[in-house]
């Protein structure tokens, strides 16, 4: 009957955030979302401040790990060390134990699906001697991919003071690691078996199961918590060929419902059904008209090159699209073919789209007579014209009339 009420419940706060369209709540505290098709963020919420991260640490665990090893099937002895303090410390556990002979690919399984401490100290003991040593090359990559709020005290992710990170670090920590065929299959794995016959799950699957979730679409993820992160998820999902990535902390563990995953698929959902792909811009479209000095032609047309569309609202109007033209009101011969001229601001929104260059397409050619009229040489000219054709006229008169 508790199932029952809790599945109800969920389908209900599903139901209520996926069908919000004036504006979407989530129970995370921290949230970031990336349409991957375009990577732009198309959903933030306190992204930037530093949080507690529990087992997505892991992300960067396993990342670390691969770029360590040499050969993935390369088999490695458990020993004592690995399980130093993680019953004490509540830690979660892949199942290994004292003496297995494991390759690194189970232990990198056994890592991310079940979230195991013990197969993350196993790494790092035999990749870098010990966990503080493991901790400095997670604290050096974290400089590298200039992840600027995030800093590493272990390699688990348990509640340590100085060990955090922000949703957002966090996402293009992802995004780096996604690059990575190996991190790419295991992130995405559901279920794998060791060499020595132990079953993982990914907890995508065992955080669900209890709950009627369509968790279908989500590609892959890495689950957490702890007491001062809340409930965690790094994922990426598909729908209707858009892929997101979201990174989500700080969701509330103790109503007994996977919120981490509600909030997820809320999210998902929303996006799927209230957004689309939107033309801001029509190929061989008139975005703007100069002024052409000394040419035959005096004005030039710019147009747009190619159409381009964007991730936008279904309720969107390209008549709602402002287009800026940042550069000069007249151009001239002396423009060269190829030259740039300028930008146009796509603005949709008081939100700049997209910024499109702007170069001459088809070259100018000098006028002179163009030139002489603009620049008003041609009046004293042609008064100087008159006046000798006037005096030429009176000469002729007056020899005529010797």
């Amino acid at each position: 009957m508790k199932k029952y009420i809790l599945t109800l419940l969920t389908f209900f706060l599903f139901f209520c955030f996926s069908t919000n369209v004036q504006a979407i709540e989530i129970n995370s505290k921290h949230a970031i979302m990336y349409n991957l098709n375009d990577n732009t963020i198309i959903y933030e919420k306190e992204a930037y401040q530093k949080t507690a991260i529990a087992s997505l640490t892991k992300i960067m665990t396993c990342l670390v790990s691969i770029e360590n090893i040499d050969n993935l099937d390369s088999k490695i002895t458990i020993n004592r060390d690995a399980f130093t303090g993680l019953a004490e410390a509540n830690a979660s556990l892949a199942g290994f134990h004292i003496g297995d002979q494991v390759t690194y690919l189970d232990l990198l399984m056994g890592l991310f699906l079940p979230s195991g401490a013990d197969a993350a100290r196993a790494l790092a003991i035999n990749i870098a001697g010990n966990e503080e040593n493991f901790v400095k090359l997670m604290n050096q990559k974290a400089k590298d991919l200039n992840l600027a709020n995030t800093h590493f005290v272990n390699i688990t992710g348990l509640d340590t003071e100085g060990h955090y990170s922000t949703v957002y670090d966090i996402a293009n920590l992802l995004k780096y690691a996604l690059s990575n065929p190996t991190f790419k299959q295991i992130y995405e794995t559901n279920q794998y078996t060791t060499t020595n016959n132990l079953k993982f799950y990914s907890t995508r699957i065992t955080s669900t199961k209890n709950y009627s979730l369509d968790i279908s679409k989500i590609n892959g993820s890495k689950t957490g918590y702890t007491g001062d992160a809340g409930l965690c998820l790094a994922s990426t999902a598909t729908y209707n060929n858009v892929n997101f990535l979201l990174v989500t902390t700080g969701a509330n563990p103790n109503a007994n419902i996977p919120y981490n995953f509600t909030d997820a698929l809320s999210l998902y959902s929303y996006y799927d059904n209230n957004y689309s792909y939107q033309n801001i811009l029509n190929k061989d479209q008139l975005l703007v008209t100069l002024d052409v000095d000394y040419s035959s032609n005096n004005s030039y047309n710019v147009l747009a090159q190619e159409s381009i569309q964007k991730y936008l609202p279904n309720s969107f109007s390209i008549n709602e699209i402002t287009y800026e033209w940042n550069g000069p009101s007249k151009i001239s011969y002396k423009n060269h073919l190829g030259d740039k001229l300028g930008t146009i601001d796509i603005i949709y929104n008081e939100k700049i789209l997209e910024s499109i260059d702007v170069y001459l397409n088809n070259k100018i050619s000098f006028n002179l007579i163009s030139y002489l009229i603009q620049t008003k040489i041609i009046y004293p000219i042609g008064i100087i014209t008159i006046i000798f054709i006037f005096l030429i006229v009176l000469l002729n008169k007056k020899i005529n009339s010797h």
